[in-house]
């Protein structure tokens, strides 16, 4: 299991062949259902499962361009408390 707080980052300068690179390695570790980040001493791996929010934003200012991708989602889905974010309906058994 996870820690609470894992994080990882990195940060270079790449050349468009070298971001292909990554961004290749990266759809196959989503198909693969496993993402392993290492550099310098630092780890982390991340399993991906159910539904994943994919946010793209794309713009241009002043000559400076920036895509970002982002990819959210929940680990442990199943172990949490179903009362929090979800509708419970229950029956007063009591009343029949």
């Amino acid at each position: 299991m996870a820690n609470d707080h894992d994080e990882f980052r990195h940060e270079s300068l790449e050349d468009r062949h070298s971001i292909a690179k990554y961004l290749t390695a990266l759809a196959e570790a989503f198909a693969n259902g496993n993402l392993t980040f290492r550099h310098d001493g630092q780890r982390i791996s991340l399993e991906p499962a159910g539904l994943l929010k994919f946010d793209v934003k794309a713009a241009r200012k002043r000559g400076a361009v920036k895509v970002s991708l982002r990819l959210h989602w929940q680990e442990e889905e199943e172990e949490r408390d179903p009362s929090v974010g979800s509708l419970v309906i229950k029956t007063d058994e009591r009343r029949k």
